[in-house]
């Protein structure tokens, strides 16, 4: 049986070791490179904000954190259970291939641009700007009149859906050690069980009482409801380190110019716009080239693949030569663990996404139409 030391044990272990003299040592082992002068701002200051936490405070923004991991997971199961009659509603139901993977592509190439940014303004602030973009996305769901308009709100939607999981992932790992990690992250993906049984229940639910405009509407309210306490602990943690004199100043002072070029340089925006618009136009021909005239021989589809490997080749060059501040560093691109865990994650999304994309979706179709018959 667990005794008083077990649990004191356990406290200090869940919580993220903060002492002074392990602050010059990086997560990754190289102490040069976490010093605190070399740490960006985002950084500093999620640490200043978790060295004030108490245990309740830690222990409720786990709770929190895993309830906005759930509403999110709902989220997610319901609306694609209602894609198919959205699409199918305006007749583009062939659209629906499309209008997925353009989003999972954005999706997954601003995951990088999201990184930098949490490191450079803060977990908070990345946090909020997440759930901005699912509300938009959701709003934007809600009241669309046409696919375009429709396939817009879903790109959104699914950037702000995919930063989300990453912020709070990130979050996890700022207010655990190693040793607890795993056990945290596997915590934080059991809502997508219950999600993946209820999701599907809850949409038809709202297509046939009520309509599924109303159920993005009001996913999007549950969902920001959900959120706000998670940032409110945040904010007063945010107080309580700048009176202790934990929390870095923020005046720069920096003229307005020379802060747009010190933020172009740290986010390193032309590495971003590199692997962006490389990605995105090396595989969006894999979507559009069904819909093309001439299939793969038209002319704009091989021009995007060619620029968009062009890009990414690019990239690397830029990186290894001349980034001051790497957006992704080229120690990582040439580490072949790292370039090997890409490769099977990618396969294992393909294979997946291969047969859920493929899969059969009801079409609704008026019960009162008439059959078609040949004419003579």
């Amino acid at each position: 049986m667990a005794g008083p030391n077990a649990a004191s044990h356990f406290s200090s272990d869940l919580e993220k070791d903060r002492i002074k003299q392990h602050h010059g040592a990086d997560v990754d082992g190289n102490g040069s490179d976490g010093s605190e002068q070399q740490k960006q701002d985002g950084v500093r200051r999620v640490e200043a904000i978790t060295t004030v936490w108490t245990r309740s405070e830690l222990v409720a923004m786990f709770v929190l954190l895993y309830l906005v991991s759930f509403v999110d997971a709902l989220l997610q199961n319901v609306q694609g259970n209602l894609v198919p009659y959205v699409t199918s509603s305006f007749q583009e139901h062939g659209l629906l291939s499309t209008t997925s993977i353009v989003a999972t592509i954005l999706g997954g190439v601003c995951n990088l641009t999201i990184a930098k940014i949490i490191d450079i303004w803060g977990r908070c602030e990345g946090f909020i700007v997440m759930v901005a973009l699912v509300t938009v996305g959701m709003v934007m769901k809600a009241t669309c009149q046409n696919v375009e308009m429709y396939a817009a709100a879903h790109t959104i939607y699914w950037v702000g859906h995919l930063g989300l999981v990453y912020v709070i992932t990130i979050m996890l790992a700022d207010m655990t050690t190693l040793r607890n990690r795993l056990i945290l992250f596997g915590l934080q993906q059991t809502p997508l069980i219950a999600s993946t049984f209820a999701g599907p229940a809850i949409a038809q639910l709202f297509y046939e009482n009520v309509n599924y405009n109303w159920a993005f509407g009001s996913f999007c309210i549950i969902l920001v409801a959900f959120c706000i306490p998670v940032a409110a602990i945040f904010v007063i943690s945010k107080q309580k380190a700048v009176k202790a004199g934990l929390y870095p100043p923020r005046n720069s002072g920096r003229t307005l110019w020379q802060s747009t070029k010190h933020y172009f340089v740290e986010f390193d925006a032309v590495g971003m716009f590199l692997t962006v618009f490389g990605w995105s136009l090396l595989l969006l021909p894999f979507s559009i080239a069904s819909r093309a005239p001439n299939g793969w021989q038209t002319g704009y589809i091989i021009a995007m693949i060619v620029l968009g490997a062009l890009l990414l080749i690019a990239f690397g060059v830029w990186e290894r030569f001349f980034a001051p501040v790497s957006y992704f560093p080229w120690k990582y691109l040439k580490d072949r663990t790292i370039l090997g865990a890409c490769l099977l994650y990618g396969f294992m999304f393909a294979s997946i996404l291969y047969v859920a994309t493929h899969a059969p979706f009801p079409v609704p179709k008026d019960i009162n139409e008439q059959p078609l018959t040949r004419q003579t």
